[in-house]
Formats: C-alpha cells, structure tokens, sequence
C-alpha cells in the first residue's frame, strides 16, 4: 500500500497526521481507532514521516512568481471555463450554474461602504470582472479593466 493510499485511509476515518517533534502526530476521535487502522499506520509510519517532512514543510520549496499576461492578449479559458462555455453554447441562457440565495441585512445600511467594499472585491478577484468573447468560433477572457 503506497503512502498516498494510507493518507486516504486515514482521511476516509476522520483522521489528520502531520509531523510533530517527536514524530508522527494522529488527531482524530477514539472511535476511529480500528485495529486495522492503528495497525496500518504501525505499518507505515517511516514512509508516513519522511512523506510529510518532505511535502508539509514548503518553506524550502522555491516557486517561480506567477506570470501576468497582458491583459490585450487573447487569453484562453480554463478547463473549467471552456466546460462551462460548452453547456452554455448547448442550451444559451442556463441557470444551471447559478446559485441564487438571499441574506437578511439589519441596520441602517451604509451605501459607500458597501460601494467599496464591492469595488475592493472588484479589485482584487478578476474573475468578478471577465466574461467570454468569441472570435471565429473560438471562445476567449476579457478582463475589464475600469468598471
């Protein structure tokens, strides 16, 4: 059994390791301790340690800043997005997708907070601002820039 394949053993019974000093570090409720498990993790425990050192601990790995695109390109879209795309084009104006909910607000309601608490959100996820064009067929991003 791979180290991968215990960690979802012990996820599947409600179970979190992670590295502590003196090893192996198990949280979990007294009712998940079933023999084959503790057994399991008996089994493991070397491999289980040096997996979670190596893979828990990412101040050592050094990764490469992510790359802005100029926004002018014509930017693809995601997986996801050229699924959702698909569906869309299948049957033009789903709501499949939306997720419609309601909140109560009480108080006296502060219209410029709420304004910039929007354009804050606005700011910082581009995805609030992108909707999809398509040229000769080909779907693309646009990002508004200025809303």
């Amino acid at each position: 059994m791979s180290v991968i394949d215990v960690l979802d053993e012990c996820a599947k019974a409600g179970i979190r390791l992670s590295v502590a000093e003196d090893g192996l570090k198990v949280v979990a409720s007294e009712d998940s301790f079933t023999p084959e498990i503790v057994q399991l993790l008996k089994d493991n425990k070397d491999s289980l340690l040096l997996f979670l050192k190596k893979y828990s601990n990412h101040q050592d790995v050094a990764l490469p800043p992510i790359a802005t695109r100029n926004r002018f390109d014509k930017l693809p879209l995601s997986y996801a997005q050229q699924r959702l795309w698909f569906i869309d084009q299948l049957g033009s104006g789903s709501v499949q997708y939306n997720m419609p909910s309601r909140i109560r607000l009480e108080g006296k309601f502060k219209v410029a907070a709420f304004k910039q608490a929007l354009k804050v959100l606005l700011d910082r996820h581009e995805v609030l601002r992108t909707h999809f064009a398509v040229d000769l067929g080909d779907p693309y991003q646009v990002i508004v820039g200025d809303y």
